[in-house]
């Protein structure tokens, strides 16, 4: 029986290890994703206000 809890308490422990490190991934994964849409809406803006300038001079 006690060998029985400690097996079902290891295996708990790796379940709850495994799922941290999948959150963890996930969390990394969803730090670059928002990292990349930063970096691109950025991009975007730096063109929007060189259009802006370029459509003004052209006016």
């Amino acid at each position: 029986r006690k060998a029985q809890n400690r097996a079902a308490q290891r295996a708990f422990r790796e379940r709850k290890e495994r799922h941290l490190k999948d959150l963890e991934g996930t969390i990394r994964q969803l730090r670059e994703q928002r990292n990349s849409a930063v970096k691109e809406l950025n991009q975007t803006k730096s063109k929007m206000d060189a259009y802006r300038a370029e459509n003004w001079y052209l006016k």
